[in-house]
């Protein structure tokens, strides 16, 4: 294997073939991107570039990066939006990175309640609306349904959270646990939209949401039969 002083001596080769195939195995052996800058040809210079990279550094978008140094080094501090500190703090157990979430207070307290699996800990700024959708995020996170309740009846954030939950198990009773009953025919509007399933719109008690339902549904997912439970007059223009 080479050790820095014998790519040395590739300077001093005289066949310019030889010398660019030793400045690339030095580079290869050495993990040294100095050696890559002295390839001639672009194209191998390229390849030389790519082949000493730490698994990260061929990551464009800075989140991503973020992301990936901090899996790879299990260091949260690599993190550069608080959207990979809370991923973090869920994988690695870390309530510690949540700490670090800044722009969203919300987020914050979603990840120490998740990460503790401890709901009080979003009523710490005893802020009704605030801990709401910070059931609605612990939910999400954890995958856990039962945090929807913990939400004020009617929140904008528990019904966002019983409909999300609806979708995901392809289960619209899910819907029947939002309120008022406009937030109700909106559930099953986005459950019938994100399925395709317009006969869930016969749910829908109110005659222009119910039709609304059916329409987007159609236009939605591009399938006319939707239309079809709609009356002759109103189908014309789904």
């Amino acid at each position: 294997p080479f050790v820095p002083a014998d790519a040395g001596l590739c300077e001093q080769m005289v066949n310019k073939n030889k010398q660019q195939a030793c400045y690339a195995a030095a580079a290869r052996q050495l993990n040294s991107s100095s050696y890559c800058t002295r390839l001639v040809d672009n194209a191998s210079r390229k390849q030389c570039f790519i082949d000493i990279a730490q698994p990260c550094d061929l990551e464009t978008d800075n989140d991503a990066k973020g992301r990936c140094l901090a899996a790879l080094k299990s260091d949260y501090t690599y993190c550069g939006s608080d959207g990979c500190l809370f991923d973090y703090a869920l994988s690695h157990s870390e309530v510690r990175a949540c700490e670090r979430i800044s722009a969203d207070r919300a987020l914050m307290l979603a990840c120490r309640a998740a990460v503790k699996l401890d709901p009080s800990a979003c009523t710490a700024d005893n802020l009704s609306s605030r801990a709401d959708y910070c059931y609605e995020l612990a939910a999400i996170a954890l995958n856990d349904s039962g945090w929807c309740s913990m939400a004020q009846l009617g929140s904008p954030y528990g019904n966002d959270c019983y409909s999300h939950f609806a979708i995901k198990s392809a289960n619209s009773s899910g819907c029947k646990m939002t309120t008022p009953e406009t937030a109700r025919d909106q559930c099953y509007l986005n459950y019938s939209v994100a399925l395709d399933q317009p006969d869930i719109c016969r749910k829908i008690i109110n005659t222009l949401n119910r039709n609304r339902c059916i329409v987007y549904t159609a236009k939605a997912n591009g399938d006319p039969s939707a239309c079809n439970g709609l009356a002759h007059s109103d189908r014309i223009s789904c």
